[in-house]
């Protein structure tokens, strides 16, 4: 549109053009008498006794010259019917292009409002699927290793959403070592984390896993030496055909793994901004595209 409006103003210009080169051209200047060579003596005429011509309606006056003066190139004023024409055409051509350039910047300026109030609709109404462990926690087999755990997906956002996937890991790193920036999703052996469920607003789906460890590593668990985590995340498609990731972390702790198990709660969630975390996820991301 901005170079329509460019082009329109080069034309205008270009028609304003000949009608001034037409004005330059159209008036001669006056000749003076060579210095050299005087005039012969003539006989004066007499003054003629008839009036001169009327202007016609679209002829312009020229004023008289003064001896050694040329003021035709000064004189833009049209003369005929077609030089009018040819203005009111350039003018025309110069508002056009002017007008152009305005609808633009008005359009351009409702098309980047528009976009901005539909994702501050898109954000306050979409659905926002997160996890949660359910008591006890984590239930540890000493003998085998295996660990089993119960997890919620519930839609606290405002439209439903559709969970495709929930992923559970375990790690236990030393307690001197943190974890990684960035998690480590990758599969460890043929496990399906593939669920599907619908949620509408405050709807939930449980989902429970056993998870094996190395049981040698429970004695430095106990006593602190090692730290246990619990991560992973739930991918879940909103009303608006996005497709989100919601990452879970938490981390065991030995002392709170006593009483009734119905009252226990050994997961703590830790404040880890690359672990914990609701986010748009990337082209071919997760399992149902």
């Amino acid at each position: 549109m901005i170079r329509m409006a460019l082009v329109l103003a080069v034309l205008a210009l270009a028609l304003l053009a000949p009608a001034a080169d037409a004005q330059q051209t159209g008036s001669a200047p006056v000749t003076q008498p060579s210095a050299a060579s005087p005039p012969a003596a003539t006989k004066t005429p007499a003054a003629p006794t008839t009036s001169p011509p009327a202007a016609t309606k679209w002829q312009a006056v020229t004023p008289p010259v003064a001896p050694g003066k040329n003021l035709g190139t000064l004189n833009w004023w049209p003369e005929d019917l077609g030089d009018w024409a040819t203005v009111a055409i350039a003018l025309f051509t110069i508002v056009l292009a002017i007008s152009t350039i305005g609808l633009w910047f008005v359009t351009h300026m409702s098309a980047k409002a528009a976009l901005r109030t539909a994702k501050t609709i898109s954000a306050s109404e979409r659905a926002y699927v997160a996890l949660s462990h359910t008591a006890p926690g984590l239930a540890i087999d000493k003998d085998t290793g295996a660990v089993t755990v119960a997890v919620e997906a519930r839609n606290l956002g405002r439209t439903p959403a559709t969970v495709t996937e929930i992923l559970l890991k375990l790690h236990w790193p030393p307690s001197s070592t943190p974890l990684p920036d960035t998690p480590n999703y990758h599969r460890e052996g043929p496990i399906d984390d593939t669920i599907e469920a619908f949620l509408v607003t405050q709807g939930y789906v449980f989902n429970t896993r056993v998870i094996f460890m190395d049981p040698g590593a429970l004695p430095d668990i106990k006593i602190g030496k090692t730290k246990l985590w619990l991560y992973g995340y739930v991918d879940y498609i909103d009303s608006f055909a996005q497709r989100h990731r919601g990452g879970f972390a938490r981390i065991y702790e030995p002392n709170l793994d006593t009483g009734p198990i119905a009252e226990r709660n050994n997961l703590v969630s830790p404040t880890i901004k690359n672990y914990n975390y609701d986010r748009l996820r990337k082209a071919g991301e997760g399992k149902d595209w």
